[in-house]
């Protein structure tokens, strides 16, 4: 069979390719947002309503991905929530108390929520962008409905954390995330191995830190206090992860600080030179070897 080649398409050209769904990936959320969305134009009036949705919009970037992406999940009819003008709230304005509890926006906040690692209280202000600096491995999870041809539908949704907004620590790695763990590793026991301090370093000696300004030393005094609170109701030791994530619940409620102080805390915290250097103070005990935190 003859065919044009000159107005044909070049389906070898990789310019032409096209990508499947994203999934089984680490991406970093760098924006989050409400947003009216109209699913690109195809929305469909229903009932009297518009047919577009109060979405949560993420913007998700990775080195598997070629460029960011740009992802939605509706949480219910526009004319029953509103965004806020900046994006960062959602209020109801159809007389509803809360979101359906299978649209696609509930199963992402259940998901982000239930990752081992992340702060129960962190939406507990309500402020979507807090979710911003979070790495999370990504996957494409059945869901409760069907698409139009029948056939089961997937959502993407996070299974697991790689690294807070901090840089620091994630729950689990992308291998145990494929395998959807789900169990919970059982606290390390306290044993003769503790060291209150790291072993010395071998090689050139480390630069002398720079000195502080007085926001600093206001900011490391916050962490040392939110850390101590902590320790006051640890009655297991915890992984330097799981202790950073139970500080980032804590700042989550302090009104008085701004989110570079919040970030500079848990950063602070996160840190294993740091946590060494201020324990007592923090009312714990290092093991630098399990890198866990005893309560004094």
């Amino acid at each position: 069979m003859a065919r044009d080649n000159a107005a044909a398409v070049n389906f070898l050209d990789p310019s032409t390719f096209v990508a499947g769904l994203t999934d089984d990936v680490d991406l970093e959320i760098t924006s989050a947002r409400f947003e009216e969305y109209d699913f690109n134009g195809k929305a469909q009036p229903r009932d009297g309503k518009s047919g577009n949705v109060c979405a949560i919009h993420l913007t998700l970037e990775g080195d598997e991905l070629g460029e960011p992406l740009e992802q939605y999940w509706g949480c219910g009819p526009i004319e029953n929530w509103q965004p806020t003008d900046d994006g960062e709230y959602v209020e109801a304005v159809g007389g509803k108390s809360g979101f359906y509890k299978y649209s696609a926006g509930s199963l992402l906040i259940n998901a982000i929520l239930g990752i081992k690692g992340i702060p129960k209280g962190l939406l507990s202000d309500q402020k979507i962008s807090v979710l911003e600096g979070y790495k999370l491995h990504w996957n494409q999870v059945p869901s409760e409905r069907k698409g139009q041809d029948g056939k089961d539908k997937t959502l993407l949704l996070p299974t697991a954390l790689v690294s807070g907004p901090s840089g620091k620590g994630g729950s689990r790695s992308s291998s145990e995330a494929k395998a959807k763990s789900s169990a919970r590793r059982p606290a390390p026991d306290d044993d003769d191995d503790d060291q209150d301090t790291p072993p010395a370093r071998k090689g050139k000696p480390a630069p002398a830190p720079a000195a502080k300004d007085d926001d600093d030393e206001d900011v490391e005094q916050t962490a040392v206090g939110l850390a101590a609170r902590v320790a006051e109701n640890m009655a297991d030791p915890l992984t330097l992860e799981d202790f950073t994530a139970e500080v980032f619940e804590l700042t989550s409620k302090e009104k008085n600080l701004d989110r570079k102080a919040k970030k500079k805390i848990i950063e602070l915290v996160g840190d294993a030179d740091w946590i060494a250097e201020n324990a007592k103070e923090c009312g714990v005990k290092w093991n630098p070897k399990k890198q866990t935190l005893t309560a004094l």
